[in-house]
């Protein structure tokens, strides 16, 4: 559960647009970073790219895994035209957290081969798999599925915890299930863990909303909001959305308890981003950000909902004009890399590198200036 200060999150911590750039999803329902297979996979795969870049030279890797591989080829760079070694322990230009990272991990390797050594007694791990891996379609209630199969609910959404609910998005699911358990999910059972789903949908918490007001408004109460949710506080973040009930007594449709005759409510759909929504709902990218508590570190993610409302069209027109101009361009300062300018702007690695023809993310430099597609972020 732990999350870092940079938002980085689940067994291998993936910043939200590592994990983009690594193929995990995320949405309101649903976050692959915190997914133990689908983010180890990630992680494979990344460790394997980091590899082929710095050829295999393992102490690079293991801190470009925690500072970013612009981060490590700017160091290289800067120590192979200063006529110094290029091996990490060499290395002088990189954040301290990163340069420590390597001797961190090696403690650890050290400490895990041999614990007796350290005063631990390592607990017998069986060498047979005792969780399997079943996919499911649809959306389910995990606290239901667990009952009816008689899965102590805490263990299941233990194994689980890319879920962000108690209940699963539509579509195609994976689930871990502990082996002695997988012969009980028959299609009868999976039938009852989806009744009623659509008595629920989504609520986005507007700024002076708290859980006990949107508690009251849907007819909840606190535990409740907070345990369908899988909240680990009591905090009501703005631009957040919650899953809530449509069909109790003194509840209200969802979207509509916070839409005005003003304003809609979009799901963002692939390759969009902000600009665009901006332009088609003729409004600006400042009132989008707004009106959602939108972060302008994470990118835009397919099936996020969006408040949007429209503005004169003169006063959008002048507004997006200016936000456009400003962000077209970006000059590399010292100390930039791809992974932090795409963070800044809310895009990927991978396009900047296509809007500016860069094959290798060492070629960044100082006063470099960038091409950021109308500065703002594809879904």
């Amino acid at each position: 559960e732990a999350v870092s200060r940079s938002q980085a999150a689940g067994i291998w911590q993936f910043i939200p647009s590592t994990g983009t750039y690594m193929g995990l999803e995320q949405n309101h329902w649903y976050d692959g970073r915190r997914d133990i297979v689908a983010s180890t996979e990630a992680a494979v795969r990344y460790f394997n790219r980091l590899r082929k870049i710095f050829n295999d030279d393992w102490p690079v890797i293991i801190a470009a895994y925690n500072g970013g591989e612009g981060t490590l080829s700017r160091a290289i760079a800067a120590n192979k035209s200063a006529g110094k070694p290029t091996d990490f322990w060499s290395l002088t230009q990189i954040p301290n957290e990163t340069a420590n990272y390597p001797a961190r991990f090696y403690a650890l390797v050290d400490i895990f081969s041999q614990p007796e050594k350290y005063g631990f007694t390592p607990e017998s791990t069986p060498l047979s798999p005792t969780v399997v891996q079943l996919e499911f379609n649809g959306p389910l209630h995990l606290g239901r599925l667990a009952e009816l199969t008689g899965i102590e609910k805490k263990n299941f959404l233990r194994l689980n915890p890319g879920y962000k609910r108690l209940i699963t998005g539509p579509g195609q699911h994976s689930l871990l299930v502990p082996r002695e358990h997988a012969s009980r999910f028959t299609e009868e059972i999976l039938a009852k863990a989806s009744e009623n789903i659509s008595d629920w949908g989504l609520y986005i918490v507007q700024r002076g909303d708290s859980l006990s007001s949107i508690a009251r408004r849907f007819g909840m109460t606190v535990a409740e909001l907070r345990q369908i949710n899988m909240l680990s506080e009591s905090v009501a973040r703005p631009g957040t959305d919650l899953l809530v009930p449509r069909g109790r007594p003194g509840a209200i449709d969802t979207l509509q308890a916070q839409i005005d005759a003003g304003a809609k409510a979009y799901r963002v759909q692939k390759g969009d981003s902000l600009w665009a929504i901006a332009r088609r709902f003729n409004t600006s990218i400042s009132q989008l950000r707004s009106l959602n508590a939108l972060d302008e570190s994470r990118p835009l993610q397919i099936g996020q909902l969006l408040l949007v409302k429209a503005a004169p069209a003169d006063a959008v027109a002048a507004r997006n004009s200016a936000e456009q101009q400003a962000a077209d361009t970006y000059v590399v300062q010292p100390g930039d890399s791809l992974w932090a300018i795409a963070r800044r702007f809310s895009v990927t690695v991978e396009q900047i590198k296509r809007w500016n023809g860069i094959e290798d993310q060492g070629t960044l430099h100082p006063g470099q200036v960038l091409t950021i597609s109308s500065g703002q972020p594809e879904a």
